[in-house]
């Protein structure tokens, strides 16, 4: 749900900013290239790693691996790091 969400508002954002309608894709990186806006290379990192989740837990043969990297320790991390991502997204809307 991180993935879609980050989603979402990169969507916004390119609606606000460029006044023409969101592209039909679901890779982040290709996304927040489309805004115009700043991201480090931390941010960079993570959507591209969000972009991946968001294949591998679609497809049967790459879920149960995905799923068994998935600890409590590791999800906890992405939600986080996913959350500051939205709040600092959401300034720019």
């Amino acid at each position: 749900m991180c993935h879609l969400a980050i989603e979402k508002i990169l969507k916004a954002l390119i609606v606000k900013l460029s006044k023409v309608n969101a592209p039909y894709s679901h890779n982040l990186v290709d996304l927040a290239k489309k805004t115009s806006i700043e991201f480090s290379e931390e941010q960079k990192i993570l959507l591209a790693d969000l972009t991946e989740f968001n294949l591998e837990a679609r497809y049967p043969e790459w879920q149960k691996q995905f799923y068994l990297k998935c600890n409590k320790k590791y999800t906890q991390d992405y939600f986080n790091r996913s959350d500051k991502m939205q709040k600092w997204l959401k300034k720019h809307l």
